[in-house]
């Protein structure tokens, strides 16, 4: 197994992590949340969309929560959704 850092903007956009077991969502820095997640192996599959949204935003019906987390000084919470891929 491997432990693997994934970086989320938090731009209104989906963007790929691992489908591993979601270990901590935290926020390094105010505008990027990050999700630690517990792969398998080494070959694992970027392929799970997730999206930040903040507090009172319209979260897509379907999207499952993942994480939440305060920025410095808890100004802002993000939260983290896994969302549908569009095509």
């Amino acid at each position: 197994m491997i432990v693997l850092k994934w970086q989320v903007p938090v731009d209104d956009k989906p963007h790929p992590i691992g489908r591993g077991s979601v270990m901590l969502v935290d926020c390094q820095r105010p505008d990027v949340v990050t999700v630690w997640t517990l792969e398998p192996s080494m070959s694992y599959t970027a392929d799970r969309q997730v999206q930040v949204y903040g507090t009172g935003q319209s979260i897509p019906i379907g999207s499952e929560h993942i994480g939440s987390v305060m920025t410095f000084g808890g100004a802002l919470v993000w939260h983290v959704f896994t969302v549908k891929e569009t095509k």
